[in-house]
């Protein structure tokens, strides 16, 4: 009797443990989504200060420049329809962040536009945070 006594002393720590150890993992799982939500909202933060950078350049020197960023700009003179209304885009930017998912295009006005390669275009407002379950942006 005195072992069934002790086992069941036992159980109650190896609960709190396995609690223990389900709740650090939900906690490490939570932590690494709003991780991968903070990455691409830096992107986008990132991305659209090389495009002003890269649009002034452009406007006084006639090139687009990156400014030693490791992301790729270049001039983009396409037209994109969106809800009844044409943006004349100027510059496009890929950011490591966004994993080859799209791109980040601004027009001449400063109007932000994300290129998804699923989804089609999505206009960017001032102030635009990334969801925290977004398909990307």
């Amino acid at each position: 009797m005195s072992d069934d006594h002790r086992s069941s002393g036992r159980r109650p720590c190896l609960k709190a443990f396995g609690v223990a150890g389900l709740l650090g993992a939900l906690g490490l799982l939570v932590l690494s989504h709003l991780y991968g939500v903070s990455l691409r909202a830096a992107g986008l933060i990132k991305g659209k200060g090389a495009l002003r950078m890269a649009y002034q350049h452009m406007l006084e020197r006639g090139y687009p420049t990156n400014f030693g960023n490791p992301y790729t700009i270049w001039i983009n003179t396409n037209v994109i329809e969106l809800n009844g209304t044409n943006y004349r885009l100027a510059l496009s930017v890929e950011v490591p962040q966004f994993y080859g998912r799209g791109v980040l295009s601004m027009t001449t006005n400063e109007v932000f536009v994300w290129q998804d390669e699923r989804r089609g275009p999505k206009l960017i407002p001032p102030g635009y945070r990334p969801p925290l379950f977004p398909p990307v942006f």
